[in-house]
């Protein structure tokens, strides 16, 4: 029942923007000093957890873990298998703002708006006359009277 209310709640969801957007974050030497450290820290720590020294390479972690695509696997595979040794470069650090800093923020945020809408939607739909639930219902292929909300 909640994966059909997540699909109801989902259904009412305006899209949030119409195309696909970027951004850029300026830095300054001493920011970009500090984010050089929080890399070389996450990648100390990936190295660590599959007991390799701090200056392991992607390749014996993503061997070591079984990722895909083994000793060559890619930067998207490494992710996927949460063993991604991040390049000391521009490149490497654009890629762990987004990936290891960005990404999971957006997702919460994200969670944390289907909760609320999932929340709005409830409330909407309890205080709605029976009639328009059970035209809901309908629209969804439910019986007539159905329980989507707790």
């Amino acid at each position: 029942m909640k994966r059909l209310l997540l699909l109801v709640v989902l259904s009412f969801i305006p899209a949030f923007a119409e195309a696909q957007e970027s951004y850029n974050v300026a830095a300054t030497a001493g920011q970009v000093t500090r984010l050089t450290k929080a890399v070389t820290i996450q990648n100390r720590q990936t190295c660590g957890a599959s007991g390799f020294p701090a200056s392991c390479t992607q390749a014996q972690v993503c061997t070591f873990v079984n990722a895909a695509g083994g000793a060559s696997c890619t930067a998207a595979q490494a992710r996927a298998a949460n063993v991604r040794i991040y390049p000391n470069t521009l490149a490497g650090r654009e890629e762990f703002v987004t990936f290891a800093l960005v990404v999971p923020a957006f997702q919460q945020l994200v969670s944390i708006a289907v909760s609320t809408d999932q929340q709005d939607f409830c409330a909407a739909f309890k205080a709605a006359a029976q009639g328009t639930n059970n035209a809901t219902c309908a629209t969804y292929g439910l019986p007539t009277v159905c329980e989507i909300c707790p």
